[in-house]
């Protein structure tokens, strides 16, 4: 099957605050209470897009190039892997092979791909959330913990649309000038991201995890954002 709706918001971190599946929304001045499948995703949100040339000397120079050996390898890996996966059709149509079987999969795999890797991560990730609600946070005391937790939290604050939109903003100047689209490259670029932040949470053994119990009458409010940097909300002010 291929996956058209993507989510960029986990549907199990909405379950929270949902019932019966239903969620209510405020939204550019309007409260709407939708199904959490209706929520937090956008049609072809991760589709593959090709990397040109241009596009992937910027992620290099952007991303590869400002850390050391240790990370460049998985780094490349990440590249070779979108750009070999977005020239699939473009390879055998060339050699001039047409099998109506072979787009069906090589659209699967442009469509799912994202996606499906998210689900890993989401899946491999529950134990942990399950832990928190239950007020237990052992597991970041152990190197397997603390590495699968701090790549899940990183993977979910930099996949979002707002992060993404934030990114096309803040380079659109440079796409004429380099030649690139920066919303292809941020594609790949994400993953290196979240890599390199999630091997610094990991690191930095003075990062720690403290649980906020609210237990006023207030409800707790969340946004299509799950991470919030509250020191940039003091810095600059919340939205």
């Amino acid at each position: 099957m291929i996956k058209r709706h993507h989510h960029y918001v986990w549907r199990k971190y909405l379950q929270a605050w949902s019932e019966n599946s239903l969620i209510w929304c405020y939204r550019n001045g309007k409260v709407f209470n939708p199904n959490i499948m209706g929520v937090g995703q956008a049609k072809d949100f991760y589709k593959l897009k090709k990397l040109t040339s241009h596009d992937i000397n910027f992620i290099r120079s952007f991303t590869i190039g400002r850390h050391n050996n240790v990370l460049r390898e998985t780094d490349e890996q990440w590249i070779m892997t979108f750009q070999e996966i977005s020239e699939i059709r473009e390879v055998y149509e060339k050699n001039g092979v047409s099998n109506e079987i072979i787009d069906i999969e090589v659209d699967k795999l442009i469509h799912n791909f994202e996606e499906n890797y998210h689900c890993i991560i989401e899946s491999k990730s529950i134990k942990y959330i399950e832990m928190i609600l239950n007020k237990n946070i052992s597991f970041f005391e152990n190197d397997e913990g603390r590495a699968d937790f701090s790549y899940y939290l990183c993977m979910q604050y930099i996949r979002t649309k707002k992060i993404e939109e934030n990114i096309k903003s803040s380079f659109s100047s440079l796409e004429e000038k380099l030649g690139i689209n920066i919303e292809n490259a941020w594609s790949a670029m994400r993953y290196i991201d979240a890599s390199h932040m999630a091997l610094s949470l990991f690191s930095d053994r003075k990062f720690k995890i403290f649980l906020l119990d609210n237990k006023t009458s207030i409800p707790f409010i969340t946004g299509d954002q799950p991470v919030l940097n509250t020191y940039a909300a003091k810095t600059f002010g919340s939205e």
